[in-house]
C-alpha cells in the first residue's frame, strides 16, 4: 500500500491559508480602548520632590509615609475628559488631600486643559501653568518659586502614577 504524501504545491498552499488565518485571527479589535496618553485619567501621587530640600525634606510623600501617614496612597486626583478634575479620598485622609490640594493650587471646582508642555489650573480667577510631563503611566509637574513666608527659590515636583 502507498503512503500518500504531500507535494510541495499543497505544503505551501497551507502555510499561506495558516498565514492568512493568524493574520485575521490577531486582527486588533477596534473596540479595543487606546493606552490612555494624556493627562485625562485617575492619578496617585507618588513623590513630591523638593530642590534644595525644604526643612530637611526632599521627598515629602517619602517622609509622610516614613510616619506611618500612607495617605498618599490612598488619594485620587481624576482629571475628567469635561476639564474638571475631582479629588476622592477616605476621610481619615482630609488633612494629608488638604496639604496635597493647596500645594498644587487646585480643589474640586479647579478646571484643567493643556497647553503644549504646560498643566494650565484654573481656580476661581487664579490661573497657574505648571510644566508637565505625562506618558501611559506616568505624569510629573514641575514649578519653581518661593515658599512664603521665605525667599529661597524651590524646584517642586510633583510625581504621579496612573491607577
Amino acid at each position: 500500500m502507498k503512503t500518500p504524501r504531500l507535494n510541495v504545491r499543497s505544503l505551501s498552499s497551507l502555510m499561506v491559508l495558516f498565514a492568512l488565518l493568524s493574520m485575521v485571527a490577531c486582527k486588533k479589535d477596534s473596540d479595543d480602548p487606546a493606552p490612555q496618553t494624556g493627562v485625562e485619567g485617575t492619578w496617585q501621587l507618588t513623590a513630591l520632590n523638593f530642590n534644595p530640600a525644604f526643612n530637611g525634606i526632599t521627598d515629602y510623600v517619602a517622609a509622610l509615609t516614613a510616619t506611618g501617614n500612607t495617605c498618599a496612597n490612598q488619594i485620587n486626583f481624576t482629571f475628567n475628559n469635561n476639564g474638571s478634575i475631582t479629588i476622592n479620598s477616605p476621610a481619615t485622609c482630609n488633612d494629608t488631600k488638604d496639604l496635597f490640594t493647596q500645594s498644587l493650587g487646585i480643589n474640586n471646582s479647579t478646571t484643567w486643559k493643556v497647553e503644549g508642555d504646560k498643566l494650565v489650573l484654573t481656580t476661581g480667577t487664579d490661573v497657574t501653568q505648571i510644566n508637565l510631563s505625562v506618558n501611559q503611566s506616568t505624569m510629573t509637574l514641575t514649578d519653581t518659586g518661593a515658599i512664603p513666608p521665605a525667599t529661597t527659590v524651590y524646584t517642586v515636583t510633583f510625581s504621579f502614577k496612573r491607577v
